[in-house]
């Protein structure tokens, strides 16, 4: 058994800030040379007054993988 598997059972993990992954958005999300990389410190500068990153948590699930547009989540 690979340690993916084994980690399936794991409860979710907080990322250590200096371990997050590169965040990045897309100015035409169907030319893919449109990325542009987001400082996870100014979120705000991108997406708007108010928006920060509080955490980055890495959870292994079964879950399909999720294709075309994503709906909005409110917490």
């Amino acid at each position: 058994m690979g340690r993916i598997e084994r980690s399936l059972a794991d409860p979710p993990k907080d990322i250590p800030r200096d371990r997050w992954p590169m965040l990045v958005t897309f100015d035409d999300v169907s030319k893919p040379e449109s990325v542009v990389e987001v400082d996870p410190e100014d979120l705000a500068a991108v997406f708007g007054e108010g928006v920060r990153l509080q955490a980055v948590t890495l959870e292994i699930t079964e879950e399909e993988v999720t294709e075309g547009r994503v709906e909005g989540v409110s917490g």
